[in-house]
């Protein structure tokens, strides 16, 4: 193996956007408009190194869960113990806590471990998916060094009563449902999303451990989810509104071994997970100041069971989120945000040894300018006063310049962090132990790119390409001392990447339409400090499950009421080992969906179709893990003017 295929793929993107640019400009010079003094804070910063997943992709994904929809509509790496395993994401070379998520502007990471799991929660639930890539510890906080994902839902004021039912079945046991129903008046909009997920995964696969690869049929992989959302908004007046979430969700799904083991008859391995979600929002508008205020109650209960070992652990957690922020407009080109945060948790674990709690307090302030009416600068510090002490500030810059048309350049620079999660801190049981002396991990992320943006009356391309270094310092690893496994503060890992996005959709008739969208991305993550316990051939290797290259694309044609698509994934290899003697090979899968719109005065009914792994590859996300061969989906969604 090599980095031939890598330089190829390179070059290839690079003469794309500069083709794309020169035949797509339009003849008018891109003026930045002023500062809107409702803007808040992630849409001031998402403006450079963000990509956003609209409304209409999401709805493609009916019934999908965020993994699904994100690894196959942008440039991050996902990754997942198969089918049923925890789904996490890896932006620019980091690890699942490295990733901030964001709902409504709170953080769901895990406060035990710092992890998110994105098979778990459905894409029906979000109306917007926007995706910063890079740093921005400043404004989101612990968490946000390779990117952040924002999950928010939006109030639908004037649209009296609506409502939708969508049912999916399909291969292996699957069946999904989804109910809406909302009422939008001029005052107070209300909706409720109620859904349900069942998937057996039986499916057959090709044992790769055993001689011959024999087929045999995958077990104990059931998925169960339910799960409801309510949305409650209130103008209080023209300029002030307020507004309430509530979203709970039962989670039940079977742990498989993997296909070197077997399993005895009758012993079960399986998880239960109940989120309780709760958040109310404030904001109002003045001519001057805009102030938001929110609130959040967030209760997770986690168990595990094991029936081998007779085993039973809980792991809950209990936390709040306070925020307060003022928008302040300087001038029309002159912005300055100023926020408050409070965080406060409850580790409610089998595994602590008491009830361990944390409180993190930051104040940040966020000055914004537009100068020259082309060039937009943000910037952000966050001081944090975490476990008893000021931690050192942290800070974000980043620029937009358009210089020529439609064409402009885009450059950041940030210090970013993670502080140690309940798990590093408080662990005691079995021969693991945690550790009260941690550190935060810390380090510094830069990037430079071009971008694209053109829309003329039959064509809209947007487009960029992004250059960038990330390292990461006293990264957290769990390591043997004598018998007990304990966490220090002993890796340095860097990371140098490309990502590029492509977006196009263009009106070729008055009936038809065409979409064409790609996403690639290279990424080279090594280890450059290690534990004295680890092998000197692991320095400045790549990280397992970090693959080089990948990409993904999707074309898209409708004519009326008819829509036909195909999405395409390929993922290079990816090491097993930390000193990559072994790796899983790269693999290439298609998916084919087809749509049929029936409209009617007070009802559309949408059928629709799906082929999963369109030429039957054979494949793993993580080693001894198999995922499926080809597989359909087919529903319909009823929706209620």
């Amino acid at each position: 193996m090599n980095n031939k295929y890598g330089i190829k793929m390179l070059a290839v993107v690079i003469t794309l956007i500069t083709t794309t640019s020169i035949y797509s400009q339009d003849t008018t010079a891109h003026l930045l408009p002023e500062f809107s003094v409702s803007e808040k804070l992630d849409k001031m910063l998402s403006k450079v190194n963000n990509q956003e997943i609209d409304s209409s992709t999401i709805a493609n994904y009916n019934t999908s869960n965020l993994s699904t929809l994100l690894s196959k509509n942008s440039a991050i790496t996902v990754r997942s113990y198969g089918v049923t395993g925890i789904s996490s994401v890896a932006m620019r070379g980091g690890n699942s806590n490295h990733t901030a998520v964001l709902w409504n502007g709170f953080n769901l990471q895990d406060p035990l471990n710092g992890g998110f799991n994105f098979s778990s929660s459905s894409s029906n639930l979000v109306d917007k998916v926007n995706i910063q890539h890079g740093g921005s510890s400043a404004a989101f906080g612990s968490g946000a060094v390779g990117g952040t994902i924002h999950l928010d839902n939006t109030p639908l004021f004037n649209n009296k009563v609506y409502g939708s039912i969508l049912y999916k079945n399909g291969s292996f046991g699957l069946n999904s449902t989804n109910i809406e129903i909302g009422h939008g008046g001029k005052k107070l909009a209300s909706r409720i999303r109620i859904y349900g997920h069942i998937i057996k995964n039986n499916f057959e696969f090709e044992n790769k451990a055993k001689k011959n690869n024999p087929s045999e049929f995958y077990n104990n992989a059931e998925i169960k989810r339910i799960g409801i959302l309510h949305e409650f908004y209130y103008k209080i007046k023209p300029n002030q509104i307020i507004s309430s979430q509530f979203w709970y969700q039962n989670n039940f799904r079977e742990i498989p071994p993997n296909i070197t083991s077997e399993r005895i008859a009758n012993e079960k391995e399986y998880m239960k997970d109940d989120w309780y979600r709760w958040a109310i929002n404030w904001n109002k508008k003045g001519e001057k100041v805009n102030w938001e205020a929110r609130t959040g109650t967030f209760y997770n209960l986690s168990e595990y069971y094991n029936t081998a070992i007779d085993l039973e652990s809980k792991n809950n957690s209990l936390k709040n989120i306070t925020e307060a922020i003022a928008f302040i407009k300087i001038k029309n080109t002159h912005q300055l945000s100023i926020g408050f945060n409070n965080n406060y948790t409850v580790g409610l674990s089998d595994n602590f040894y008491n009830t361990p709690t944390l409180n993190t307090t930051a104040l940040y302030l966020a000055p914004s300018f537009i100068l020259f009416k082309k060039l937009t600068i943000n910037t952000s510090f966050r001081e944090e006063y975490y476990n008893e002490e000021f931690k050192p500030i942290t800070f974000a810059f980043n620029s937009k310049l358009f210089f020529y048309k439609n064409l402009f350049l885009t450059a950041s620079f940030s210090k970013n962090y993670r502080t140690p999660n309940f798990n590093d801190l408080y662990w005691s049981s079995g021969n693991s132990r945690g550790n009260l002396n941690l550190k935060s991990e810390h380090g510094y992320s830069k990037d430079i790119g071009l971008g694209l943006h053109s829309q003329a009356e039959k064509i809209e391309i947007n487009s960029s390409i992004s250059f960038y270094q990330n390292n990461i310092n006293d990264q957290i690893q769990w390591i043997p001392e004598g018998q007990t496994w304990t966490p220090f503060n002993i890796k340095e890992v860097e990371t140098i990447g490309v990502e590029f996005l492509f977006k196009s959709k263009f009106r070729l008739s008055k009936k038809i339409n065409l979409i064409a969208n790609l996403n690639y991305s290279y990424t080279d993550a090594q280890v450059k400090a290690k534990s004295d316990l680890e092998s000197e051939s692991v320095l400045d290797k790549q990280l397992i499950y970090i693959p080089y290259y990948q990409a993904n694309s999707l074309l898209g044609i409708s004519f009326v009421n008819t829509s036909l698509n195909i999405g395409n994934q390929y993922v290079g290899y990816q090491f097993t080992r930390a000193d990559n003697l072994e790796f899983l090979p790269s693999y290439f899968i298609s998916d084919l969906g087809i749509e049929q719109n029936i409209k009617g005065k007070k009802t559309d009914i949408l059928f629709f179709g799906k082929l999963n792994n369109l030429f039957n590859v054979v494949y793993e996300v993580r080693q001894w893990y198999p995922m499926p061969k080809m597989n359909y989906e087919i529903g319909f969604k009823l929706l209620l003017k």
